[in-house]
């Protein structure tokens, strides 16, 4: 049985050589901090989507389907957000690029997959002698939420995409949910807020909503204490209103859905590291459609 060490997976090629090139970049004056970046989503892309006829013997309202995402453009983008923050504060910082292998986390339940993969990366760590040189380690895992709020699904965890293809539910639409304090519904809405493909708002009570339910750790390299922690329950709802399509998830393609689910979680990343660290300002990206280049 292979090394619970063999699971962590240097990840600077799914983040970008380029990047990588640059964050090699040695200091002049004072000693640069040296992070080690992980992202231990997994490769699971979960699409939840509310039934439109439920049973009275149904016990779960929602179909469930997870999608094995075969390259590490999940955990890539997830790096790209934590780079964008720290990169922001620290130019010279020094960044190690990692990721869980998403086999360490096979069979193991949905509820605590995020405090599995924290425990395997911290056994892994205590066997990397080159740690003594680093001074964080910065680890995203899945987080679970069993209620459903602001017009999302329950039972959600890590990363995926709920289509809501009848109303909303009640709660609030601010589409961000910081901690326990944010999960009390702030009232009944028969519409949600949801952005267009011109990432301009409007309301609507059918959208697909790519999510981001996840933890944040930050590690002292050296000790591996917990220095702070901030859980994620972000979502951004998208709704064409010129689209025919009678179902809502097929208003978008693929590649609209790929590419807007790969901006949101590397958003969401930067902003769950900008919370915990600082006050970096990270722009809203347009959710399905490619921004235009400056001139």
């Amino acid at each position: 049985m292979k090394s619970i060490a063999a699971g962590l997976l240097v990840a600077a090629a799914a983040y970008g050589a380029a990047a990588s090139a640059q964050d090699a970049k040695p200091a002049v004056a004072t000693k640069p901090t040296v992070y080690a970046l992980v992202s231990a989503v997994g490769g699971d892309l979960t699409f939840v989507r509310q039934r439109e006829q439920v049973g009275s013997n149904r016990v779960d309202t929602f179909d469930r389907l997870t999608l094995k995402v075969p390259d590490a453009s999940l955990d890539g983008a997830v790096l790209r957000g934590l780079a964008k923050v720290l990169r922001s504060n620290e130019p010279d910082a020094v960044f190690h690029y990692m990721r869980l292998n998403p086999q360490e986390l096979a069979g193991i339940k949905t509820q605590v997959k995020g405090e599995a993969a924290l425990g395997k990366l911290a056994k892994a760590f205590e066997t990397m002698p080159e740690r003594k040189d680093w001074d964080r380690i910065v680890v995203v895992t899945p987080k679970y939420l069993f209620p459903g709020r602001s017009g999302m699904g329950s039972k959600l965890s890590g990363l995926g995409v709920y289509v809501q293809p009848l109303y909303s539910a009640t709660g609030s639409a601010s589409g961000v949910l910081g901690g326990v304090e944010d999960l009390v519904p702030g009232g009944v809405s028969a519409e949600e807020d949801a952005m267009t493909p011109e990432g301009e708002h409007t309301p609507t009570s059918r959208y697909v909503a790519p999510y981001f339910y996840t933890q944040l750790w930050i590690l002292d390299a050296k000790t591996l204490t917990v220095l702070d922690t901030e859980e994620r329950y972000d979502f951004q709802k998208l709704y064409d209103p010129k689209s025919t399509a009678i179902d809502v998830q097929r208003s978008f393609t693929p590649e609209q859905l790929s590419s807007a689910v790969d901006a949101f979680v590397e958003r969401s990343a930067a902003r769950a590291l900008r919370e915990a660290v600082g006050t970096v300002t990270v722009s809203e990206p347009k959710p399905v459609q490619e921004p235009k280049k400056t001139p």
